[in-house]
Formats: structure tokens, C-alpha cells, sequence
């Protein structure tokens, strides 16, 4: 029995033909078998070729039209060109199908392999696009190595397990930001003098953390930075404020922005609109013996006394006379114009009272060195419904948890790998992370058709229409 198919198709014989009467498709294959049987020889005899395995299996698609019987053969062959294009006149040749006239006309010999090299290159030309996309540069892996050795040095210290640089204890500055992620991206680019404040609570670590030094807040570019900036500021000793631009989180920051950040610092009175003296200024303009600071613009007043306003020679006196109308009517005894050393002991302390109470001014935590800094009162966090104990368990892990419909808990992750999990898991109906909500993550929500996110806080970010923000503060 002949061989159908072929493992192999190098060309494709396609010839159109056309029968002077009406025959089926087993006549027109037998013509061709008979009429061919001899005439190329016996190494191209059809039935030879079928055998062993040079040629496929002939498809004859028929038709009658108007008395007549039309249609194409479709020839697969696996023989070289010059074998193939003999083979495809010698089936020109056939003039009759059983009683009726007939014409053999090849249209094409196709090259069956050149949609495989088009599919080939076509394939390899992804790869290679794939291979370029997935593979790092130079660069790229010189700057990852770097930065997973910077981090290695970061430390923890107090109770709160406060994160820190490896210089702080060895700078005079200190540059304060909000969690262990801002901590680490700085620690990644150099900047080793800074520490975590660990959330909206400030622990007793940190305030004793930046005694004697230069402290600069630096804070998100979002109204949950100026919170933060503000707590500091009220509860220790800040000498500057700076911010990431509007919308961006400091983990985020490149060094570029970084460093700008922090040359654009400002002090911290300015930075809460509120007219300080700084403490070196008040210090020299505050007397050792007396707690009241000197008014220069108005003269000290030990050398003037506020007792000369009630005298009998002051200006105000002299022109009161005793013989003028004005102080004839009221008398010479009138309480206004009698002299501070004329009014009885008990009038005279009360008046001396309420002249100090009246000039004294107030003491601030900066003249009282062994103070206590005054505790805040924590934020008032939200209530987050079924999201509020899975949320309190994650603050300040930097992690990530995936839930179904059902709450159930489908997995856990590490917040920097949030965006490459949303795209794998395909059942998830929400996330609950220790982290900012992001426009970034906003947009990849949406596109993983996610129903709710519950973050520590909302960067700036329109609401959407598919997804739903919660946030702890």
C-alpha cells in the first residue's frame, strides 16, 4: 500500500484542470496513475514515488460547471526541483479522463519551506527581542550589586527596632525619614548618616537619637509628610525641613532627586510658618540673672523704670499743674496723681505684681535643658472594617497580603514585589499592604481588575471608578 504522507515537503504542485464531461474524482486520479505509468521512467513512476515515501497523497478538488468538470490537484513532494518540475509536466500531459477530453495546466510549484523559514525568522526575531529585554546591563548589575552591599549595613537599635545607617553615630547630622524603605534607598545611594522614625508614633529612641546633632527632617512630597514634619518639629530639636516633590514617596527618590531635595531644605520655623527665634539668637539676647528677653527697640528697662510714670516730675505730671482747671476739679489727692512711694504697702505690691506678670516671658523647652520633650497624642487611625486586624498585623513589615472574595488569604509578599504578583495571581478580590497607595499601583489594580486596595496612606491620586482605596491614616 502506497505511502500518503510525507514527513517531509520540500514543493507543492498545484494544476488546474478542466474535463469535457462529467467524471469523479477517482477517474481523474486513475487517468493520471494510467497515462504517467512509463513515460518518465520507472524511478518517477507514481506508484514508486507514493511507496517510498517521495511523494504525498494527491487532493482533488472538483466541481462541475456547465456539462464540464473543473477543479485544482494538489501534489506534495518531497523530490528536488528538477525531479519536481518533471514530474508536474508529465501530469500535463493526461488529455483524457476515462471516454472524456481533458487539459492539465500547472499554475504554481510553491516552495513549501519558505513559510517555514518566514515563521522561523519571525519566531527568532522574538527571542532575540526577549533575550535583549530580560538580560541586564553592564551598568545595570554593577548598580544592584552596590546597592545590596549598602544595605547590608544597615542596622536596628531600641525596642521599636528602629532602622538606621551605618554613619549615624559617627556624623554630626542626622537626617530623619519616615520608614525603613526611605532608609534603605538612601543607604543605597551613599547617604549613611539616617534613620527611621518607624511610623506616626515617635519613640523615645529616636528623640534620644538626635541629641547633640544637626537634624534635618526629610519627609514625602504629600500632606502625610507635613504631618509627620510637624509631630517632629513640636516634639524635638529640628533645624531643617525637606521634602520629595509633590506626589512622590522618598524610596522612590533617584539620587538626583535626592540631592536636590535636600540642597532646597529649609529651616524648620519657616517650614510651619511660625516666626521662631532660633535658639543660638535667643540664648544671646536672654540676661543670665533675668528670663525675660531685652526689647532693644525700646530701651532696657532697668534703666528706665515703669515707677517714673507715676511720679510728680514726669512730663505728664508738669503739664497737670496743681493751679490749671483740669486738676482743680478732681483734687490734688487723686488716686492717678498720686506718686508710686505715696500709695500704701498693699497697693503698692499689687501694682509691682501686675507689672511683672504682664512683662514676663514664657519659657520654652529650649531654655530648660534636662526638660522632657512633650509626648504627642497619637493619630487617630480609621476604622478599616474586616481590613483593620489584617492591617495593624502588617504596619511596619513591608509586606503585602492577596485576598479572595471571601477574605480568604491567598498569599503574602514583599511590598517591592507587589506589582509583578498582582500580574500572576488572577483570583485576587483585594490587597492589604504596608505601604502608599500610588497612582502605579492604582493603575495596575485596575488592569488586574482587583476590587479593593488597603494601604497606610493615599498618595495623590484620583479615585477610580473599579477600584476601591482604604487607607489607615
Amino acid at each position: 500500500m502506497a505511502k500518503t504522507y510525507l514527513s517531509t515537503v520540500k514543493y507543492v504542485i498545484k494544476t488546474d484542470f478542466t474535463i469535457e464531461g462529467i467524471v469523479d474524482k477517482h477517474d481523474i486520479i486513475g487517468a493520471i496513475f494510467g497515462q504517467s505509468e512509463g513515460l518518465i521512467g520507472e524511478e518517477m513512476d507514481l506508484k514508486e514515488l507514493q511507496k517510498n515515501g517521495k511523494l504525498g497523497r494527491i487532493e482533488v478538488e472538483a466541481r462541475v460547471k456547465i456539462g464540464k468538470t473543473v477543479g485544482i490537484l494538489i501534489i506534495p513532494s518531497s523530490l528536488d526541483r528538477v525531479q519536481t518540475s518533471i514530474l508536474a509536466a508529465a501530469i500535463e500531459s493526461v488529455d483524457k479522463v476515462g471516454p472524456c477530453n481533458s487539459e492539465f495546466i500547472t499554475t504554481s510549484i510553491e516552495d513549501a519551506r519558505k513559510e517555514k523559514r518566514k515563521t522561523v525568522t519571525e519566531r527568532a526575531k522574538e527571542l532575540l527581542m526577549k533575550m535583549g529585554t530580560d538580560m541586564p546591563e553592564t551598568q545595570e548589575l554593577a548598580e544592584e550589586i552596590r546597592g545590596l552591599a549598602r544595605t547590608s549595613d544597615l542596622k536596628e537599635i531600641g525596642r521599636d527596632k528602629i532602622p538606621i545607617g551605618p554613619e549615624v553615630d559617627s556624623s554630626k547630622e542626622l537626617i530623619l525619614v519616615e520608614g525603613r524603605a526611605d532608609v534603605i534607598n538612601l543607604v543605597k545611594h551613599g547617604i549613611k548618616n539616617v534613620a527611621g522614625v518607624g511610623g506616626a508614633n515617635i519613640s523615645r529612641t529616636v528623640i534620644n537619637l538626635t541629641k547633640g546633632k544637626e537634624v534635618t527632617v526629610f519627609v514625602d512630597g504629600d500632606r502625610g509628610g507635613d504631618i509627620i514634619a510637624r509631630q517632629l518639629c513640636q516634639a524635638m530639636k529640628i533645624e531643617f525641613v525637606a521634602k520629595a516633590p509633590d506626589g512622590k514617596e522618598v524610596e522612590e527618590l533617584t539620587l538626583k532627586e535626592i540631592l536636590a531635595a535636600l540642597r532646597k531644605k529649609s529651616e524648620a520655623g519657616a517650614t510651619l510658618n511660625e516666626k521662631r527665634i532660633p535658639f543660638e539668637a535667643r540664648k544671646s539676647f536672654t540676661s543670665s540673672s533675668d528670663t525675660r528677653p531685652v526689647r532693644r527697640n525700646f530701651g532696657n528697662r532697668e534703666s528706665a523704670p515703669r515707677e517714673r510714670r507715676f511720679g510728680t516730675d514726669t512730663p505728664r505730671n508738669r503739664s497737670f499743674g496743681t493751679d490749671t482747671p483740669r486738676n482743680r476739679s478732681f483734687g490734688t489727692d487723686t488716686p492717678r496723681n498720686r506718686s508710686f512711694e505715696e500709695r500704701a504697702p498693699a497697693e503698692r505690691d499689687t501694682m509691682s505684681r501686675s507689672y511683672k506678670s504682664r512683662n514676663r516671658a514664657p519659657v520654652s523647652n529650649f531654655d530648660r535643658p534636662n526638660a522632657r520633650p512633650r509626648e504627642l497624642p497619637p493619630i487617630q487611625t480609621k476604622d478599616l472594617g474586616a481590613y483593620t486586624k489584617p492591617m495593624k498585623e502588617l504596619e511596619g513589615s513591608l509586606k503585602a497580603r492577596f485576598f479572595d472574595a471571601k477574605m480568604k488569604k491567598l498569599k503574602e509578599v514583599n511590598v517591592r514585589d507587589l506589582l509583578k504578583e498582582m500580574e500572576k495571581t488572577k483570583s485576587t478580590n483585594s490587597i492589604v499592604f504596608d505601604g502608599i497607595v500610588t497612582k502605579r499601583l492604582l493603575e495596575a489594580a485596575e488592569k488586574s481588575k482587583i476590587k479593593q486596595l488597603v494601604g497606610v496612606k493615599k498618595g495623590r491620586i484620583e479615585d477610580s471608578e473599579t477600584v476601591k482605596v482604604s487607607t489607615l491614616y
